[in-house]
């Protein structure tokens, strides 16, 4: 498994790991506004994962015919789940 690809496995089990204790925690104080909050946010960012590996890998295909392998494979992704973090605990703090 390539550095970029750990890295990549490693951000999504953080990613998930949050938001299930985000899920269980708004479940255990019986918040069902947060649990719907934190579940969508789950659903949105997950098909937001599967249109960029989908986009990545297009581009990896067309540049590989062409003859340029990327330099940075997966960082993108990296960088999309670690904004999508991010963005998940403000959205919480604000809503509470």
């Amino acid at each position: 498994m390539s550095r970029d690809a750990k890295s990549l496995t490693s951000t999504l089990a953080l990613f998930y790991a949050i938001g299930a204790l985000l899920a269980v925690g708004a479940y255990a104080l019986d918040s069902i506004d947060d649990l719907a909050i934190v579940l969508t946010f789950w659903l949105r960012q997950t098909l937001t994962f599967v249109v960029l590996a989908a986009g990545y890998g297009l581009y990896y295909v067309i540049s590989g015919s062409a003859g340029h392998r990327p330099k940075a494979p997966l960082r993108f992704l990296d960088i999309s789940f670690l904004a999508a973090a991010a963005t998940l605990g403000v959205g919480m703090l604000v809503h509470s």
